[in-house]
């Protein structure tokens, strides 16, 4: 089986998950793309980005983070006779590692920040 594409920056990310078997076993598939973490960084918006770029962004809340699709680059149009891609990402997938900061009660994540 061949490995996921790796973008630029998602490397450290992959390596954290590919110890986690269940996980491995994901991006282990021929059109797998990994893409790292982009909303660690100040989007330049002021406030507006911390929460994700700042609150979340710790060892204690999400400490590691990927996204993975599957890049179809073969995948055609409703229409078959076009010999475009139709829609170049159907679905996605996001890999998440919580530390104890996103707890609610019993050791169960917070199902959502207001």
């Amino acid at each position: 089986m061949s490995g996921p594409k790796i973008m630029p920056g998602a490397q450290k990310e992959l390596d954290h998950f590919f110890d986690i078997l269940w996980c491995r076993d994901q991006f282990l598939h021929p059109d797998a793309v990994a893409v790292p973490r982009l909303d660690d960084k100040q989007d330049g918006r002021g406030s507006t980005g911390k929460l994700f770029s700042e609150t979340l962004n710790s060892p204690s809340t999400i400490y590691h983070r990927i996204v993975l699709y599957r890049d179809h680059s073969s995948a055609t149009s409703l229409k078959p006779k076009l010999k475009k891609k139709w829609l170049p990402i159907e679905t996605c997938s996001v890999f998440y590692a919580l530390g104890d900061g996103v707890c609610g009660f019993g050791d169960i994540c917070h199902g959502g920040v207001q």
